[in-house]
């Protein structure tokens, strides 16, 4: 279980990270092309949910992939 275990870790980091890049690039095309129309605002809550999300990933590094059971 281990091996597939951490594959699927893998899979999720991966995906996580697509998500993180496309917030950051929603974030900066916010705070460039809105201008003057809390731009900034709405940009630094995209950055935070992106923030948020590379914490989770961050997380998923620490799973003891050992303690986990495949699911019947």
């Amino acid at each position: 279980m281990d091996n597939k275990a951490l594959k699927e870790i893998e899979s999720i980091k991966k995906e996580l990270q697509s998500i993180i890049d496309e917030l950051q690039n929603i974030s900066y095309g916010v705070n460039k092309d809105f201008g003057g129309i809390g731009q900034r605002t709405c940009a630094d809550s995209i950055r935070k949910v992106a923030n948020h999300y590379s914490d989770i990933k961050e997380e998923l590094k620490h799973i003891d992939t050992s303690a986990l059971t495949e699911k019947s």
